[in-house]
């Protein structure tokens, strides 16, 4: 059975969905050990992940951009060791509310989610943003053997 996560991460959209060029400032800190179940890494206890950004409503279509950093407890790949890996790099989502904006099947195409409600979980969308900036190779230092 799929354990359900309750998501830090929630960018509340209930006001701006509805304003034609809206614009808000977003900004979340998330203290805690694991995110997605892919990797093995662990965020560091002494560095929190931090995201900064902006919502901005381009007719219904909703763009969250912005900067996400975190650092990582991780092996080294050459000697073992543990290590600390920070990661920073952009993010940049569409999200809208109105089905005939995202047609079926074309969701990863087009680049824009659907969501629902008044809400939009973006827990997922950091963990893959951050999933995909990790370095190739971890290394505790750069002339390790």
């Amino acid at each position: 059975m799929e354990e359900m996560r309750m998501s830090p991460i929630i960018a509340r959209v209930d006001k701006l969905k509805n304003v034609a060029g809206g614009r808000e400032t977003l900004s979340f800190v998330l203290r805690k050990t694991e995110l997605a179940p892919f990797t093995e890494m662990r965020l560091s206890h002494a560095v929190p992940l931090t995201f900064q950004g902006v919502a901005e409503n381009f007719d219904r279509i909703i763009k969250i951009t912005g900067t996400v950093s975190a650092c990582f407890s991780a092996v080294c790949d050459r000697c073992g060791d543990v290590t600390d890996v920070t990661v920073t790099t952009d993010f940049s989502e569409a999200f809208t509310n109105l089905p005939e904006k995202v047609s079926e099947g074309e969701e990863a195409d087009d680049g824009v989610h659907f969501f629902e409600g008044d809400s939009i979980d973006l827990l997922p969308y950091i963990e893959q943003a951050l999933f995909l900036a990790m370095p190739m190779k971890i290394l505790c230092r750069e002339d390790c053997r």
